[in-house]
């Protein structure tokens, strides 16, 4: 029962531990572009919306330049920081 319980509790702490690592990583940011990493886990949808908390730190909004494979699955998704258009 012991046992059981240690391995229920060590299999959370890894689930929680390796979620962590299923997030877009900063490979370059600036006040003038973003580039981002990721792989097959994380939708272009959640690279974007990343991209654009980190340009909004500086008042701009991400604006895609491009995407490139880098190895198995994995792409660097590169946005210029551009100023918000007026509405």
């Amino acid at each position: 029962m012991i046992v059981m319980m240690t391995l229920a509790a060590g299999t959370g702490l890894l689930m929680q531990v390796g979620a962590g690592c299923f997030s877009p990583t900063i490979v370059s940011n600036d006040s003038e572009a973003v580039s981002l990493k990721y792989g097959p886990y994380e939708t272009f949808t959640e690279v974007q919306g990343k991209a654009k908390t980190m340009c909004a730190v500086h008042d701009k909004t991400a604006a895609l330049i491009m995407e490139e494979e880098i190895e198995d699955g994995f792409r660097v998704a590169h946005f210029a920081c551009v100023a918000e258009a007026a509405g």
